[in-house]
C-alpha cells in the first residue's frame, strides 16, 4: 500500500472493526439476557438519581458501554416502539459518551482513573443535557406512558442467527460511518 493508504487500513482495523465486534457481542448479550440484566438493575438506580424516564435510565448504562454507535444496536428489538423524542433523547445521550474504541485509546495515553471518572461523569451530563433540551412534562408523560417489558425482548432465533443478523447491523452501521467520515 502506499503510505497514505495505510492510515486508512489502520483507522479501518482500529477504529470501525471494533464497532462490527461490539455489535455482535451485543447481540450475544441480549440473547442470553445479560445485558438486559446490567442495564435493568443500572438504570433503576439511574432512574431514582436522575428522575429520567425507565426508558432514558435503561439506555444510559448502554451508552456508557456502547456509546453513540451502540446504543441504537442495543435498541434494535424495539425502537419501533419509542417515540422521537425517546430517539432523539437516545442519540443525545449516546453523544455524551466516549466511543470505546476511542476510550482504549484514551486509556493508552491518560491515567485510566481520570478516563473512567470523566466517562462516568459524562453519563449524568448525558442525562442532564436530555433535561434540557427535552424537559419533564407531566401531560406528555402520561400521554406516551408505554409498557417497557418489551426491552426485555431477546432476539428471535438461534445463537447464530443472532450472530449473523448483528453483524449485519454492525457492518451498516461501520459502511455509514466510513461513508460520513
Amino acid at each position: 500500500f502506499p503510505s497514505h493508504d495505510k492510515g486508512a487500513v489502520v483507522f479501518f482495523l482500529n477504529t470501525l472493526m471494533p464497532i462490527l465486534f461490539f455489535s455482535v457481542l451485543v447481540g450475544l448479550l441480549l440473547k442470553f439476557g445479560i445485558f438486559q440484566w446490567i442495564t435493568k438493575w443500572v438504570g433503576k438506580g439511574l432512574s431514582k438519581i436522575s428522575g429520567q424516564d425507565e426508558l432514558l435510565s435503561f439506555e444510559a448504562p448502554n451508552a456508557f458501554i456502547l456509546s453513540q454507535s451502540g446504543i441504537f444496536v442495543s435498541a434494535k428489538e424495539f425502537i419501533n416502539n419509542l417515540t422521537e423524542r425517546q430517539i432523539l433523547a437516545m442519540g443525545l445521550i449516546g453523544n455524551s459518551q466516549i466511543s470505546s474504541t476511542i476510550l482504549g485509546a484514551y486509556l493508552g495515553m491518560l491515567t485510566p482513573k481520570y478516563v473512567i471518572t470523566g466517562t462516568l461523569l459524562n453519563l449524568f451530563v448525558g442525562l442532564f443535557a436530555v433535561n434540557i433540551v427535552f424537559p419533564e412534562n407531566k401531560s406528555l408523560k402520561e400521554e406516551n406512558e408505554i409498557d417497557m417489558s418489551f426491552m426485555m425482548k431477546k432476539p428471535e432465533g438461534n445463537v447464530f442467527n443472532v450472530i449473523s443478523d448483528y453483524s449485519v447491523t454492525g457492518f451498516r452501521t461501520v459502511i455509514a460511518i466510513a461513508v460520513s467520515l
